[in-house]
């Protein structure tokens, strides 16, 4: 039997798995190489024609089509099969402004965000892969700028909100791989979605930032939560052929982007936020506190199953390990740890505080700047800051000369802030 001779329950079949599976198992399987230009279009999802009709032929049991050689059979071939069975054949989708704010693109990016927003917590999608998703998954030729996309979600999010203008924002779950925020046109967006919360943001951090000018005793706490960023960077730059080493470095990274976004927040009248990013350099600090007084636990925790892991490394057994090494009875390590989870990590009365611009007063919805509350997020950031710089310091090697200047900058820095927070107490006087 010969390509002609193929029905249309078989090429539903095809299509089907397809839909199951993907083009590299489809490949696998049946043979030849991704189509350069013809597809079968299914909605508004594109499959290879030549791949789904030598699927078709196989699965009605006429045996193998092969895509090369003597009996080899060709486009043409398919496409007048799909022709004939009356299924639309297009060719590669080109990325032009019209084809990226369409359907055939809005609809697979709607469905992969709705799939990052449900997941717990939300995951995010990156302009570089939702280009090579379009690409391969919807038959676009090479889409020259990831940054593109970003037409993709806009006329998304517009389409969604003309249907309902209360739909979350999918859109910013698109986000730079090099900073993981939005870029400017969904920061665009959202300004003009909500520009009474713009506004109160960027009224609340100059007057954030008036106030940190103002006040010699949080700029020490910005002052060492920087020197211990420095030290992180410069941590992470550092050759190493070793595994455990890379995990220290990684771990450096983790605290210096928390560093980064903790202050942006608090400073933009989000403190009960920045509080939930405070919790987790707590909770990392203490990890690599752990690690640095006996390395040989990163390479167990580094290679740790799922069990493993809770039974030896979760929070609480951190902690108790902390305090046993420590000879600590006052499980003062929990007790922050619990501030933190009440106040800002769950959803607890204790939370309704933090969204309080006074001590009595109402909670309120979107940015306020209240000295109090600022005050508290940076100083616990600033005395994190002084344990992350410590702990770090301890794991670069003595070969590293370059580093010295940030090293001793830092080390000045937790001088000054010891001092003037935790001042020596004054010798007793001698009694007679």
């Amino acid at each position: 039997m010969a390509v002609k001779d193929v029905t249309r329950d078989a090429v539903e079949s095809a299509l089907a798995e397809f839909r199951r599976t993907n083009l590299q198992a489809m490949l696998e399987r049946y043979g030849g190489g991704p189509s350069t230009k013809w597809y079968v279009q299914d909605g508004n999802l594109l499959y290879d024609q030549k791949l789904v009709v030598r699927a078709a032929h196989v699965l009605q049991g006429l045996g193998d089509l092969y895509p090369r050689g003597p009996g080899s059979f060709d486009a043409a071939q398919a496409l007048s099969l799909l022709d004939r069975l009356d299924y639309r054949v297009v060719s590669k989708l080109s990325p032009t402004n019209a084809n990226l704010e369409g359907p055939s693109a809005t609809e697979p990016l709607a469905r992969w965000l709705i799939g990052a927003a449900r997941q717990v917590p939300p995951a995010t999608l990156t302009y570089g892969e939702a280009a090579s998703r379009l690409e391969k998954e919807c038959g676009s030729s090479r889409i020259p700028r990831a940054s593109r996309v970003g037409r993709t979600a806009a006329s998304l999010q517009y389409a969604i909100h003309a249907r309902d203008p209360s739909a979350p924002l999918l859109n910013v779950l698109l986000v730079r791989q090099d900073t993981g925020l939005t870029a400017s046109g969904a920061q665009e967006f959202l300004a003009a979605r909500y520009p009474e919360e713009t506004r109160l943001a960027e009224k609340g951090a100059d007057t954030a930032l008036e106030l940190v000018a103002a006040d010699q005793r949080l700029k020490l706490h910005v002052r060492v939560v920087e020197n211990a960023m420095d030290l992180a960077d410069l941590l992470r730059q550092v050759p190493t052929d070793d595994e455990d080493m890379k995990v220290i470095q990684v771990l450096g990274m983790r605290t210096f982007n928390a560093f980064g976004a903790s202050p942006k927040l608090a400073l933009s009248g989000y403190s009960q936020n920045s509080a939930l990013i405070v919790r987790d350099i707590l909770e990392t600090v203490f990890l690599l506190n752990l690690f640095s007084g006996d390395r040989t636990l990163i390479g167990r925790w580094r290679v740790a199953d799922d069990r493993t892991r809770k039974r030896g490394f979760s929070p609480v057994a951190v902690r108790k390990a902390l305090d046993e090494r420590d000879g600590f009875e006052g499980r003062k390590r929990e007790e922050i740890y619990r501030m933190f989870s009440e106040l800002a990590a769950h959803p607890t009365m204790k939370s309704v505080y933090m969204m309080r611009p006074q001590k009595d007063g109402d909670a309120v919805i979107g940015p306020f700047i209240a000295a109090d509350s600022l005050e508290a997020v940076l100083s616990e950031m600033g005395r994190l800051a002084v344990q992350v710089g410590e702990v770090l310091d301890h794991f670069f090697p003595e070969t590293q000369p370059d580093v010295r200047p940030a090293r001793e900058d830092y080390a000045r820095g937790r001088l000054e802030w010891l001092a003037t927070f935790f001042p020596p107490k004054p010798p007793a006087a001698a009694t007679s």
